[in-house]
């Protein structure tokens, strides 16, 4: 009897250590996302503020300096995979398309020569993006390890004899 309160104890226990883990790893991916995606978004609007400065200066739409972000003067101009997402009316948009391309759209509202303008900043940023990939190179790992752990606690649980 003691023995089975010991084996239903040691259960439980190892069930809860199993599921806080899952908890604190769904919660650390989650806060790589959303950092991933602030990281993008701020990136986004500092071209956007450059993009602005040259347009008050220059008076025309130039080249943005990253060769992540591409600058677009019309809503026609945007790739096909992108519109087919994102109302012309959105301020923001992230568009993700079965070639495996990840993009982030700027809406910028700016004035030329005293005329409304809107313009828009597409940031390809697939070639960044760690967070995704790491847990497809590693997440096989970390989930055989974790697989192998909890096996071994099984057996090591089992009486030693019959």
């Amino acid at each position: 009897m003691a023995k089975s309160i010991r084996h239903r104890l040691f259960a439980a226990l190892a069930g809860f250590t199993v599921l806080l883990c899952l908890c604190y790893t769904g919660l650390a991916l989650v806060i790589a996302y959303v950092t991933e995606d602030m990281l993008v978004q701020r990136l986004l609007e500092r071209e956007a503020a450059v993009v602005s400065q040259r347009l008050r200066q220059y008076g025309e739409l130039t080249p943005s300096g990253s060769d992540l972000i591409t600058v677009y003067g019309r809503y026609l101009d945007l790739p096909q995979a992108v519109r087919a997402q994102v109302s012309p009316s959105a301020p923001r948009g992230e568009v993700f398309t079965t070639a495996g391309q990840h993009y982030h759209v700027l809406a910028l509202d700016l004035v030329a020569a005293g005329q409304p303008r809107r313009a828009y900043l597409l940031a390809d940023v697939a070639p960044v993006l760690v967070v995704q990939r790491l847990v497809r190179e590693v997440g096989g790992v970390v989930a055989g390890v974790a697989q192998a752990l909890v096996s071994a606690c099984g057996q090591l649980n089992q009486p030693a004899y019959p």
